[in-house]
């Protein structure tokens, strides 16, 4: 027994070409959308200097963070995980500006629990040792 089976596979091929196009395509556009607006870079830059400067940290010490440019950055991105730029948990921190994961630095200190707190009237971040 033979069957035609010539109309059905330029046909699907065709249909999975076109969805991984549009795949590709899209995720292209997040990745463009997302680098054209500095995101990825102020959330690397500051989520290394903040796990750099709680690893220097000596016992008694408490530090502020500035975080007015952040909060700028997630305004400018229309983020509205707001209040939570900033997270530690996991001697991890993680700076997040515009959605997605954001980024992720680690550090060596361990810190009490109740010793980072966020004040958003002030955009501060202090953390105590």
């Amino acid at each position: 027994m033979k069957t035609n089976k010539r109309g059905v596979g330029p046909t699907a091929s065709t249909i999975v070409f076109l969805v991984i196009t549009i795949v590709f395509f899209a995720s292209m556009f997040f990745f463009v959308s997302r680098a054209g607006s500095g995101a990825d870079l102020i959330e690397k830059v500051h989520s290394k200097q903040i796990a750099l400067v709680i690893d220097s940290l000596r016992p008694g010490t408490e530090v502020r963070f500035d975080l007015a440019e952040l909060y700028e950055a997630a305004e400018k991105n229309n983020y509205k995980g707001l209040p939570v730029i900033v997270n530690t948990n996991n001697n991890e921190v993680t700076v997040n500006v515009a959605g997605g994961e954001g980024n992720k630095q680690k550090f060596f200190t361990k810190l009490e629990a109740g010793s980072v707190s966020l004040n958003q009237e002030e955009e501060v971040l202090i953390v105590k040792s």
